[in-house]
């Protein structure tokens, strides 16, 4: 496989789940880390009214960040695992 490829072959996705649930909202790909990385930033300083998590995860599906997001008053809680993604 030439490097062209495999860099093609690489990307990332963030996630939105309802939070405690294996439910996936919506998703969105993009070619690097950093990219996604912002991205989630952008969601986690956001607000929302149900209580969802945002993870990012890599081309394998391996957890790599991830956050639990829920009502206006409640503070991002950071997760650690991607355990955490689907707990309640």
């Amino acid at each position: 496989m030439n490097s062209e490829n495999s860099q093609s072959d690489n990307f990332y996705s963030v996630e939105m789940d309802k939070a405690g649930e294996e439910l996936l909202i919506c998703y969105w790909c993009f070619d690097t880390l950093e990219e996604a990385q912002d991205f989630l930033n952008r969601l986690k300083n956001g607000c929302t009214a149900h209580a969802v998590t945002i993870a990012i995860f890599d081309r394998m599906h391996n957890f790599l960040d991830g956050w639990k997001l829920g009502g206006e008053y409640n503070a991002p809680l950071q997760l650690l695992s991607k355990a955490q993604v689907y707990a309640d």
